[in-house]
């Protein structure tokens, strides 16, 4: 990025990362421009949904043809916390969030199995917020 370094407080990218193919070099290009203790807010789909094991269990070797969004990533908390760790950041907190567009369209599908859906199945987004560590450091 044409942008100098530590001047951004927060970066905020939603729907980037699944479509990304190196998102350490992201995180590291990130890292050189985000003030120390600068914030992210990071949001990606979830891996842990119904849908998406679904699409795992009928190719579960093939990440990208399962895929309907073309994403060439999948991330969960696990992921994205060794993510942020291995490029300076500490991750503070995940939260899920669901889509109504998706349940809406699958309404009658799901509507009998719903209740027994435990809520991280159901959200079919994930965000994390990460603090930038001190130049140098990881976590």
């Amino acid at each position: 990025m044409p942008i100098r370094e530590k001047i951004i407080d927060m970066i905020y990218c939603m729907g980037v990362f699944e479509h990304i193919q190196s998102p350490i070099r992201v995180l590291m290009e990130f890292k050189r421009v985000i003030k120390e203790g600068g914030l992210i807010k990071l949001g990606v789909p979830n891996i842990h949904t119904i849908p998406r094991i679904t699409w795992n269990v009928k190719a579960p070797l093939d990440y990208h043809s399962t895929d309907p969004a073309d994403n060439v990533n999948g991330f969960d908390t696990i992921i994205l916390n060794n993510l942020f760790r291995l490029t300076g950041f500490r991750s503070l907190r995940f939260e899920y969030f669901e889509d109504p567009y998706f349940w809406g369209k699958h309404k009658s599908f799901f509507r009998f199995i719903m209740p027994f859906i435990p809520w991280k199945l159901k959200a079919r987004g994930l965000i994390v917020i990460a603090r930038s560590l001190k130049n140098g450091n990881v976590e």
